[in-house]
């Protein structure tokens, strides 16, 4: 049920480990980053984030 939460979310979900290395995406987040999955996986989360 989780998997499918994830999957099937209409909001862009992306999960990482301790190194902010990227280990899942959904594909809502795939289309926010014009990139296919197999070119996030493995790399850091490197996309702005807040700084407050």
């Amino acid at each position: 049920m989780l998997d499918a939460l994830f999957t099937q979310s209409p909001v862009g979900l992306v999960v990482v480990d301790s190194d902010l290395r990227v280990l899942r995406v959904n594909t809502a987040s795939e289309g926010m980053r014009g990139a296919p999955v197999e070119q996030l996986l493995g790399r850091p989360v490197t996309w702005p984030t807040p700084t407050e």
